[in-house]
């Protein structure tokens, strides 16, 4: 098996000029992408963490240069050279409880997607090597839905982006892009056993870790 860690998004509004990038923060003392890659280590996985930041790769023992990495459904395209007989991807800017982790390797289904139900976000994806063209097809479908939508803005238009993940979920359980996935659909896996946090502005982070004491400690 092996775990991808997806750490190439550089995060279009995290603006802390001064401060370290998202998938740096300090959580208890070590940088988050640290901290999920040591989560792994613990559980008997290697890590590869799949980025082109060089302030990542230089804090990391494994990592991967995807040849393209602008969208989610991109970067894990272009990880196919990794792909095992089962692959789990994580997210790279997530805190991860111990038990959310258990609960995804624990897991044996394929595909999976571990997340809301309802939502357009997940923590990870999981899926083996029968289901590779399945998976491939969706992540397809996925990044040409948002290239098309991404050609219509307007100059200065913000990106858009929200729902990549949600395009794929979808177009792996087989319906449409832009409907919620029905109740009892086969290739969802939603894990209940806490949740991963995330931050997409500093702000956040530093509102995050003053409600969370455990993570302000330095060891």
């Amino acid at each position: 098996m092996v775990v991808l860690i997806l750490a190439a998004s550089e995060g279009r509004w995290w603006d802390w000029p001064d401060g370290p990038g998202r998938h740096l923060v300090p959580i208890a003392g070590e940088p988050l992408i640290v901290r999920t890659v040591r989560q792994c280590k613990e559980r008997g996985f290697d890590a590869i963490v799949v980025t082109h930041l060089e302030s990542v790769m230089s804090v990391v023992p494994r990592s991967f240069v995807p040849e393209r990495h602008k969208w989610w459904c991109e970067t894990v395209f272009y990880t196919k050279p990794l792909w095992d007989d089962r692959t789990v991807a994580l997210m790279g800017d997530l805190v991860y409880p111990d038990g959310l982790l258990d609960a995804i390797f624990n897991d044996h289904g394929s595909p999976r997607v571990y997340g809301k139900r309802h939502g357009d976000f997940d923590v990870a994806v999981a899926f083996d090597r029968e289901h590779w063209p399945q998976v491939d097809v969706a992540l397809q479908l996925a990044l040409d839905d948002v290239e098309e939508r991404n050609a219509t803005l307007k100059p200065g238009e913000i990106i858009w982006h929200h729902g990549c993940t949600g395009q794929f979920m979808r177009a792996l359980c087989g319906f449409n892009l832009y409907e919620p996935p029905p109740d009892g659909c086969p290739y969802m896996k939603i894990v209940d056993v806490g949740w991963a946090k995330d931050f997409d502005k500093p702000g956040q982070y530093k509102a995050w870790l003053q409600e969370n004491e455990w993570a302000r400690q330095s060891s």
